[in-house]
C-alpha cells in the first residue's frame, strides 16, 4: 500500500512541476510578447498636458477673441434695428469666431 501511495505522490509531485514550468513558460511567453509590442509602438513624448479647454490659445489670445466677438454682437444690437439681421450677426459670431480664430492665430507661442 505506502508503495502505491509513494508512485502516486511521485505522479502528483511530476504533474505539479510540469504545471509550474508550463505556467513559467507561459509568462516568459507573454513577457516577450508584451515587450515585442512595446518596442513596435511609436514613441510619444511624456510631457505634461494642461487639462485646459483652451490649451491651444494663450490667455491674451482667448481675451481678445471674447472681447472681439463680444464688441462686435453690442454693437451689431445698438446700431441695427432689425432682429433678423441682429440674429444673423449673432449666428455668424458664434459659427464664424472658431473658424477665424483658427485662421489668424494657428497656435499660441507660449
Amino acid at each position: 500500500m505506502s508503495k502505491q501511495r509513494a508512485h502516486r505522490r511521485t505522479a502528483l509531485l511530476a504533474e505539479r512541476e510540469r504545471d509550474r514550468e508550463q505556467q513559467r513558460q507561459d509568462c516568459e511567453r507573454r513577457q516577450r510578447r508584451r515587450a515585442r509590442i512595446e518596442r513596435l509602438k511609436p514613441r510619444v513624448s511624456r510631457r505634461r498636458r494642461r487639462a485646459r479647454v483652451w490649451t491651444r490659445r494663450t490667455r491674451r489670445q482667448r481675451v481678445g477673441v471674447v472681447a472681439l466677438a463680444t464688441a462686435t454682437v453690442v454693437m451689431t444690437f445698438l446700431f441695427i434695428d432689425s432682429w433678423s439681421i441682429r440674429f444673423a450677426v449673432l449666428a455668424l459670431v458664434a459659427i464664424g469666431t472658431p473658424a477665424l480664430t483658427t485662421l489668424a492665430m494657428d497656435r499660441s507661442r507660449g
